[in-house]
C-alpha cells in the first residue's frame, strides 16, 4: 500500500452519484483533511475482520472484493468497482470491529475517509451517498440470490461484475476468480472452458475477454432476479 499526494478531481467514472464529482464534498474532505488516497496491489487488504473500524472508502481505480469467513468458507459479499463506497459489513452495526475482509482484486486506488466525516457528508450530499448504501445491500442481496446457482452460472454472474466499465478485458487469476465465485482452481479452469467452448469469452493466460456479454448474462438461472433490467 502506498499514499498518493492528492484527492482525485472524480471518481474516474462518468456517474453522477459519484460523490467526489460534487465540489461541495470535495472542499469538506480539503478542509476537514479528512480524506488519503492509497494505492494497493493486487490481492493486497484494504481492512480486515478483527481489526478496527477507522473509516471508509471510495474505489477510484481497480475493483475490491468484500468478503466473509463462514466456518472456513470464504463467501464473496460485494464487489466494488470505480465509485462506490465500501463500508464494510460492520460500519452501520455500532461496533468497532470490522466482521469482514475486503481486498484489491487488480491493483486499486482507493479514498480512505476519516469514519468521523460520515454525517458530515450525509448532510451534504445525503442523497449520492444513500444511493450507494442502497445499491451495496442490493448486491448483496443479489449474492445471496447466487447460491441455488451452479458454478457455471455464478461464474457468468460474476464475469459480467468484474467486466463492467473495463472495455470486456480484464486480467484476472484462476485463484482469484475462484475464490469470489466459491470453488477450486481446478474447477473454475473446466468452467471457464465451457464458456470458451460456447464462444461466450475468450482467454490468454489472466486475460479474459468477453466476447457475448448479453449471452452471459443471461446464462443464470436466476438472471430475472439479478438483472431485472
Amino acid at each position: 500500500m502506498t499514499d498518493d499526494d492528492c484527492l482525485p478531481s472524480s471518481c474516474g467514472t462518468q456517474e453522477t452519484e459519484c460523490i467526489l464529482n460534487d465540489q461541495t464534498v470535495r472542499e469538506l474532505l480539503t478542509k476537514e483533511k479528512a480524506a488519503k488516497v492509497l494505492s494497493y496491489e493486487r490481492g493486497e487488504s484494504i481492512f480486515e475482520a478483527g481489526k478496527p473500524i477507522v473509516g471508509f472508502y471510495i474505489v477510484c481505480k481497480g475493483a475490491v472484493r468484500e468478503a466473509s469467513n463462514n466456518n472456513g468458507e470464504i463467501i464473496t459479499l460485494s464487489l466494488y468497482k470505480r465509485g462506490n463506497i465500501i463500508t464494510g459489513d460492520a460500519f452501520f452495526r455500532g461496533v468497532e470491529w470490522h466482521k469482514t475482509t475486503a481486498k484489491s482484486v487488480f491493483g486499486s486506488k482507493i479514498v480512505f475517509l476519516q469514519r468521523e466525516i460520515f454525517p458530515h457528508l450525509m448532510r451534504i450530499a445525503g442523497s449520492k451517498v444513500g444511493k450507494k448504501l442502497a445499491r451495496n445491500m442490493r448486491h448483496l442481496r443479489q449474492r445471496l440470490e447466487l447460491s441455488p446457482c451452479s458454478v457455471l452460472e455464478k461464474t457468468a454472474y460474476w464475469l459480467t461484475r468484474l467486466s463492467q466499465g473495463l472495455a470486456h478485458t480484464f486480467r484476472i487469476t484462476n485463484k482469484v476468480l475462484s475464490d469470489i465465485v466459491g470453488c477450486s482452481p481446478v474447477t473454475m479452469s473446466r468452467e471457464l472452458g465451457k464458456l470458451i467452448d460456447e464462444g461466450l469469452i475468450d482467454k490468454d493466460g489472466s486475460e479474459i475477454a468477453i466476447l457475448e456479454n448479453d449471452k452471459l448474462r443471461k446464462m443464470a438461472s436466476c438472471g430475472r432476479a439479478l438483472y431485472p433490467n
